[in-house]
């Protein structure tokens, strides 16, 4: 084998990797804009806020509830990776959406929207994320680690969740 023929089949292999990281990132892109479209404040409203009772609230653990600021947070203080932080977001939000439905009985209006959001978001976090991201998907596996529970009403829970999104993934996604 002559040594052009190692480059072009160097080179080869190089173009089908980063094609492969491409396709991955388109289809995560798709994904996150189907969601991004789902969770849209006309739904999280209607199916949030208007089909629960006045004050209606979740009890949800401290951890699981991941805004913005807490985000920035670990991004700047702790030196979290966006892709640590993105996959921290899967596991919470679909965290989240699961309580959600787990209250709802069977014939709820908001059930086949709880439905429709876990589809999307049934994505295992199969590579723990390192740093802060991981230490925090390990307390809310662990069923005694994971800290104070809080009353949170089901639209905030949402609304934080697609700000978040927003915040992670408008740089590698077109969100609109």
């Amino acid at each position: 084998m002559t040594s052009q023929t190692r480059m072009a089949i160097k080179m080869l292999f190089y173009v089908l990797s980063l094609l492969s990281t491409v396709s991955g990132i388109i289809e995560e892109c798709e994904n996150i804009r189907l969601l991004y479209n789902n969770l849209q404040h006309r739904n999280r409203l209607e199916y949030m806020k208007n089909n629960f009772p006045i004050n209606y609230t979740i009890r949800v653990h401290r951890n699981e509830v991941l805004r913005v600021s807490k985000v920035k947070r670990l991004m700047e203080r702790d030196n979290a990776t966006e892709l640590d932080l993105q996959n921290l977001w899967l596991f919470t939000s679909n965290n989240i959406v699961k309580k959600i439905q787990d209250v709802l009985p069977k014939k709820h209006p908001s059930r086949n929207y709880t439905i429709d959001l876990l589809d999307i978001l049934d994505i295992e976090v199969a590579v723990l994320p390192g740093g802060i991201a991981g230490d925090i998907i390990s307390r809310l596996r662990s069923p005694e680690k994971r800290g104070k529970l809080i009353s949170v009403k089901p639209k905030a829970l949402l609304d934080n969740c697609f700000k978040v999104m927003h915040l992670l993934f408008s740089a590698t996604c077109i969100l609109s």
